[in-house]
């Protein structure tokens, strides 16, 4: 029962002295358990009733209980101050608790991973990535940064307010700064390790040792320093512990400290430290006198002000902080949407089973584009019509996946701003066909194929969808046949979807063959009224001859219009008086001409009562105007005016009348 009595003796003796039992941010020291009564003794030198100090460590079986009296010296050592905890100025200390603290990869499950490390309270510290170029500082204090960093992966080694430590590499080697907890989003556990395996194959120094010997990997990063002295301090030297002042120097110093430093009160010394500066001497004098030695206090005029605690997860965000935020992430007024768009189709259309690039602009309210310093967030609305990749998306672009058939809206937005497009997927082709199933060619020639798919859908050939049964004949890249010597080649066009599983193909054969050293055209010359149309063809001297033929009239003259029917032949439409010439050529060295004299004729009518209604009994006059090509006037008595039905509408001359309801087409 004595043993038992004296054991809690001693610990409410210790709590009435205020000894404290770790400091702010330290851990709490592991005891072992008192295994014996010798081992619990052996802690504090035992003291007679007399007074007078035992020496002799060695406990007898039935101990002396100690009077109160006996342990009151010891307040000398401990300042008054410390047996009330001071109130939590900061909501991050400099350094956090290790038992808040997850490990590297290991995210807590409050933590929100679309949000930045600022609105993460529980993220001490961790993998993070940068969302935009952010500013650093020497120190979490410093007013000024001295330079900006690219976006990438870090280490967020601590967090101080609203700044946080991080580690990064350049091309330098790894160093330390701090940035705004604005500036960074907490990374997963299956981001950090995609992370790790893509740093695996980089060569240069990228890793950051932590206190403990801990190693983690940084991304290697581009370090802008500003042209200024805004860097009063090197990241290496504001990472250094101020060395703690002395009572004396403290008293000094309290006068001029700002009320940040005010704020912070003086760590009290433990008991073991306590017991080591002590002298010899000292710790053998008896203790005579129960009243303790009153520890010295801080100067009146260093008291610190009275600040209220902040609540746990509530960070205390300075005006400076505020406008450094503000500078960093700059907001977002406008999101432009692009969808990468195909050739020959409507925006923001997309056929079953293609990908296609979507980008996001973003613009401030002044209109200049930061895309750069932001992060967009997409999100489909019906992932089964249209499905984003999320591993070619990007900050400002993703890659879309379309699924089905349908019309799906893509949202992005930016902070508060929102911006959405609507694609339109449709089928996926199911036929492909050649304008020209057959063609001839020339030896040297370059052809353009043009194909056709079934209506409706949307599909294109691959880039090397495109095959040649004979090179040696003919070869072609991207639907252009380029011709080699005589024969035949068959062209095969393949569009393939890998999405779908679905392989759809076409064929052209071409015959090449060598090419006519003359050639001549139907006509040499041609007299046409206005607005009268006829084609020219070429034809070729010898036999098993070929060549393209182009045709071409002086660019300007405006008296015809060459309109290219295929098979060497162009039409010809005669528009305005006057004599022009046209020629056709295979090279530059091989041509044919045709003379052409256009005459003036009536080419165009314009009607003076311009009506399309009539009344029953009613008689209208047309007041036909006829007009040459070049605009001339003719004389009016050849025109003829006809009614597709007479029962209805009547034709007088160049009057109409109407007979009755209904409808009737008038030419003239």
């Amino acid at each position: 029962m004595k043993k038992r009595v004296f054991a809690w003796i001693m610990v409410f003796m210790m709590v009435l002295t205020g000894i404290p039992v770790f400091g702010e941010g330290e851990k709490p020291e592991v005891v072992p358990a008192v295994s014996s009564e010798t081992e619990m003794v052996s802690e504090t030198p035992t003291v007679s009733t007399t007074g007078e100090p035992m020496l002799d460590t060695a406990v007898s079986p039935e101990p002396t209980v100690v009077p109160e009296t006996t342990v009151e010296p010891e307040k000398s050592v401990v300042p008054e101050a410390s047996a009330t905890p001071e109130p939590e100025i900061s909501v991050s200390p400099d350094v956090p608790n290790e038992s808040e603290v997850a490990t590297a990869g290991e995210a807590a499950p409050e933590i929100d991973f679309e949000k930045t490390v600022s609105e993460n309270p529980s993220f001490r510290k961790g993998y993070v990535k940068l969302t935009g170029s952010a500013r650093v500082y020497a120190s979490a204090g410093a007013a000024d940064a001295y330079g900006e960093l690219s976006k990438g992966v870090v280490y967020a080694i601590r967090r101080v307010n609203a700044r946080m430590e991080i580690a990064f590499a350049t091309e330098n080697g790894v160093e330390t700064a701090f940035a705004s907890a604005k500036a960074a989003k907490p990374m997963s556990d299956g981001a950090i390790a995609s992370f790790k395996t893509g740093m695996a194959g980089v060569s240069a120094a990228h890793t950051y040792v932590d206190a403990g010997g801990k190693k983690y990997d940084v991304a290697i990063l581009t370090l802008t320093v500003y042209e200024s002295d805004a860097k009063n301090a090197s990241p290496a030297e504001a990472e250094k512990p101020t060395e703690p002042a002395t009572s004396a120097e403290a008293e000094r110093s309290a006068e001029n400290a700002m009320p940040e430093e005010a704020e912070k009160p003086t760590e009290p010394a433990t008991p073991a430290e306590a017991e080591k500066s002590a002298t010899p001497a000292e710790v053998e004098k008896p203790m005579e006198s129960a009243t303790p030695v009153e520890p010295e206090r801080p100067a009146e005029t260093a008291a610190p002000a009275e600040v209220t605690p902040s609540e746990p997860g509530v960070e205390d965000v300075t005006e400076e902080q505020r406008s450094e935020s503000a500078g960093e992430e700059r907001r977002a007024a406008k999101i432009i949407l692009t969808l990468e768009k195909k050739e020959n189709r409507n925006d923001n259309e997309l056929g079953a089973g293609e990908k296609a690039r979507l980008s996001a602009q973003v613009l401030d309210e002044n209109g200049e584009d930061i895309s750069e310093a932001v992060t967009v967030k997409f999100e489909s609305v019906d992932a089964k019509v249209l499905a984003l990749m999320d591993e070619a998306a990007t900050g400002t672009e993703t890659q879309v996946q379309a699924v089905a058939v349908g019309a799906c809206e893509v949202r992005a937005s930016a902070g508060s701003v929102t911006e959405t497009v609507k694609v339109t997927v449709k089928p996926a082709p199911t036929a492909l066909t050649f304008a020209q199933e057959s063609l001839m060619a020339g030896v040297n020639e370059e052809i353009q194929l043009k194909y056709e798919i079934n209506a409706g859908s949307l599909g294109e050939v691959d880039a090397d969808g495109w095959y040649s049964s004979n090179e040696a004949v003919a070869t072609v890249k991207g639907g252009v046949v380029k011709t080699h010597a005589a024969g035949t080649a068959v062209i095969r066009a393949v569009i393939t979807n890998a999405f779908l599983g679905t392989r759809v193909e076409g064929y052209c054969t071409i015959s090449v063959l060598e090419k006519p050293e003359t050639f001549s055209l139907n006509y040499t010359s041609l007299s046409l009224n206005e607005g009268q149309k006829i084609e020219l063809k070429a034809s070729f001297d010898g036999k098993d001859v070929y060549a393209h033929v182009s045709y071409s009239a002086p660019a300007d003259q405006d008296e015809v219009v060459l309109t290219d029917k295929g098979e060497n032949i162009v039409e010809v439409h005669a528009m305005r008086a006057g004599q022009t010439v046209v020629t056709a050529y295979i090279n530059e060295s091989l041509s044919a001409t045709c003379e052409i004299e256009v005459l003036e004729a009536a080419s165009q009518i314009e009607l003076g009562t311009a009506r399309t209604e009539i009344g029953v009994g009613e008689i209208i006059s047309l007041n036909p105007v006829v007009k040459t090509g070049r605009g001339k006037v003719l004389e009016t008595a050849g025109v003829t005016v006809k009614s597709s039905n007479r029962a209805f509408v009547d034709v007088e001359g160049t009057r109409i009348k109407g007979v009755k309801t209904g409808s009737a087409v008038i030419t003239l």
